[in-house]
């Protein structure tokens, strides 16, 4: 487990200060139809938190499914250009939303067609970043820190088990992390600058749904939701961000266009169009509603001790990925070996909080283990940091075949051996 570098000042400051903003990301109308997408029901955003203690470190949260290397990278010089940072200080996290256009990585653009799409979707984005970036630059203030833990009923676990097999639709006796983790950034007067929250759920309420009319709509889904509520709650004079958890599993308890078993044993699927609409802004109320009442009664202290930032190279087993499109519910599957992968790992120590930013999908169980035997009071499990990765399921997904498990590039043992070697550099206490 190579250590790449470590940021902190030789004699760093206790003084924390933070600063947030955020910006709309204006889809343009020439971007549309893309995707089976025909519109925008509710904008995306860009949100972005800067924190100095020490060290200066940027969060950017964007309201998108995923984000290939290249954007990340430019999108991380674009912060560290207006905020005055290193760009390896730069975190940019996927909320994960399905109903959202997807960027077509560089080595799958092969017409001036998909050069043009990509353009089309990543100027507004990186506007946005921009704005946002340049708006948290303007507000940093001194402030104090502090967080909260609370339980949150939204999510479900996926994997079910059919007669074929394992497949996907919705579990109510699996495994499932009910818990929500809130970081509140104050001033020193005690009014919020930003709310950034984590809980382990798909942001997919509206994933593959068809308006009545055919066709589908942007949307930020059940987190952005959320977002929303809780910028409206303080009147718009905080930045709300949402980062995923270990969500590889989990699922919105409720969907616009659901599977279930039928009583022959038969997969179905339903879809109830434009009223799915509803069901993502009352899951992301409800979500935004326990955050809320987590920020009321979080005590928050002005000195943090210093924050450090470190990244590392977690060797993994890897496999090969079959077509996906494929998959389906089996019983009998072979899962064929594949060169090692060095997976990149972020880790964050804001006082008595270590927050962990991994790139693949990983499970509930995997984080609860982590959480679990981490010396620090609050370890906060982030996916999908700086890109995604696809699935890096826990041992048992392997025995039950999932879906995670057969689409995933990363052996059986990858996600044990990532949280074994995050623990080793917990322990050390990251000075």
């Amino acid at each position: 487990m190579p250590r790449l570098f470590i940021t902190s000042d030789p004699l760093p400051t206790q003084t924390l200060f933070a600063g947030a903003g955020r910006a709309e990301i204006e889809l343009p109308a020439e971007l549309f139809p893309t995707e089976g997408f025909l519109g925008v029901h509710d904008a995306l955003h860009a949100r972005v938190l800067l924190l100095e203690c020490g060290a200066r470190l940027a969060f950017v949260s964007l309201e998108l499914t995923s984000l290939p290397p290249e954007q990340v990278t430019a999108l991380q010089t674009t912060v560290s250009q207006v905020a005055g940072l290193a760009v390896e200080n730069v975190l940019i996290c996927a909320t994960h939303t399905f109903s959202a256009p997807h960027f077509l990585p560089a080595h799958l653009c092969k017409t001036p067609a998909d050069q043009q799409k990509n353009d089309l979707l990543f100027k507004p984005i990186k506007a946005a970043v921009d704005k946002a970036a340049a708006q948290a630059v303007s507000e940093m203030k001194i402030a104090r820190f502090g967080c909260g833990t609370g339980f949150c009923d939204v999510n479900v676990n996926r994997d079910i088990l059919t007669p074929d097999g394992w497949w996907l639709g919705s579990n109510e006796t699996g495994p499932s992390d009910k818990s929500v983790t809130v970081l509140r950034f104050e001033s020193l007067d005690g009014k919020p600058i930003a709310l950034l929250f984590s809980y382990p759920v798909q942001s997919s309420v509206m994933d593959g749904s068809q308006t009545t009319g055919g066709g589908k709509l942007v949307s930020a889904d059940l987190a952005g939701a959320a977002c929303r509520f809780l910028e409206q709650e303080y009147q718009g004079s905080i930045t709300a961000l949402f980062c995923i958890g270990a969500a590889a599993d989990q699922a919105p308890a409720l969907k616009a266009k659901f599977q279930y078993t039928g009583q022959d044993g038969s997969l179905r699927v339903e879809d109830i169009h434009e009223q799915g609409f509803m069901l993502a802004e009352l899951l992301g109320k409800r979500l935004g509603l326990e955050v809320l009442r987590l920020s009321e009664v979080i005590e928050c202290l002005a000195s943090t001790g210093p924050l450090l930032l470190e990244k590392y190279l977690v060797k993994c087993p890897g496999q090969k990925i079959v077509d996906m499109q494929s998959l389906g519910p089996t019983k009998q599957y072979t899962f064929i070996p594949a060169d090692e992968r060095r997976e990149p790992v972020e880790i964050i120590r804001l006082g008595e909080v270590a927050l962990i930013g991994v790139r693949p999908e990983l499970g509930c169980l995997t984080a609860a283990g982590l959480k679990e035997k981490s010396p620090f009071s609050i370890t906060l499990l982030l996916t999908m940091v700086n890109g995604g990765a696809k699935y890096m399921p826990e041992l048992g997904a392997y025995d039950r075949i999932t879906y995670e498990a057969m689409n995933s590039p990363f052996a059986r043992g990858s996600a044990e051996l990532l949280c074994e070697k995050v623990l080793e550099r917990l322990r050390g206490g990251l000075q």
